[in-house]
């Protein structure tokens, strides 16, 4: 049994040496073939053990060591498939490299306690749903429209060629991920004709720190965010601290900053067109599930 152990330990040793995870028909014939010699060594050591009980024989002869051997070879195996499987849930919740920098909107629940920094806050956000910004598109409920008033029966719309604004499409987001949330957003200017949001630096503007607090987000709240997040990313020093490492391990997929400052502010008649792509507080709180976090 001891080898048995150290077989399967051997086996989850293995895949944690392994650049990338196994895949392919190789892999699974792998596995399937150790499952089948197992079955069979079962059958064969519940047939084997009737025969000694009717004739006292010994079981520890030379073909139970090969049957041992080989039995914790088809473990060793087992150890490396489950190793692997286990890696895949965790690796797979992962950002589409070709969404790192754009425009999102994302949808979800603040996970915990936001922790201040110097003008902003950091937070972890449990996302529900996210899609890509564009002019004209809001996220509201199930069912994603146009912020824009619908064309009259026979008329065409605000863009004159009779064609329905462009609608939400999901796309793939890490479930857990971590923001930051500056007081004012560190982007402003020029705006994106695509997206509605701004392109240029520029400086922050001070806000009182009591309106400020009104639309700071508290823990157990749902709201939609703009963003922009990227895979984690960090320094690695030997025997000292690994921050991509550290993100695995609090399960943070993804990490960027809220591309909006929060604080009350008088919105102008443009931005109140973008609603859809404006932070936006959606329940209070603390919604069902995040109670212990508020």
């Amino acid at each position: 049994m001891r080898l048995v152990l150290l077989a399967w330990v051997t086996g989850v040793w293995w895949l944690q040496q392994a650049s990338v995870l196994p895949s392919g028909a190789g892999f699974g014939a792998a596995v399937g073939a150790a499952a089948a010699v197992l079955v069979v060594w079962v059958g064969w050591a519940a047939v084997r053990a009737k025969w000694r009980a009717g004739h006292g024989a010994s079981g520890n002869g030379v073909p139970h060591r090969c049957a041992m051997v080989l039995m914790a070879v088809c473990v060793g195996v087992f150890g490396y498939a489950w190793a692997a499987w286990r890696a895949e849930l965790r690796l797979g919740d992962r950002l589409p490299a070709a969404l790192e920098g754009q425009d999102l909107i994302v949808e979800g629940v603040v996970a915990g306690l936001p922790a201040t920094l110097d003008g902003g806050v950091r937070f972890a956000f449990d996302v529900d749903r996210a899609y890509v910004a564009r002019r004209g598109c809001e996220g509201q409920g199930d069912t994603r429209v146009s912020s824009k008033p619908a064309p009259a029966e026979g008329g065409r719309d605000e863009r004159g060629d009779g064609r329905a604004a462009p609608a939400c499409s999901d796309v793939p987001m890490p479930r857990h991920i971590e923001l930051v949330w500056s007081r004012q957003p560190a982007w402003g200017g020029r705006r994106n004709e695509v997206t509605g949001l701004s392109d240029q630096v520029r400086a922050p503007q001070a806000i009182d720190d009591a309106s400020a607090r009104g639309t700071v987000p508290r823990a157990g709240e749902r709201w939609r965010l703009p963003v922009k997040v990227s895979a984690p990313r960090g320094v690695a020093n030997w025997h000292g601290f690994d921050a991509e490492l550290t993100a695995l391990m609090r399960g943070i997929r993804a990490s960027g900053y809220v591309r909006a400052g929060y604080g009350k502010r008088r919105a102008s008649p443009e931005q109140g067109q973008r609603q859809g792509q404006r932070a936006m507080r959606l329940e209070v709180g603390p919604v069902q599930g995040y109670r212990w976090v508020a």
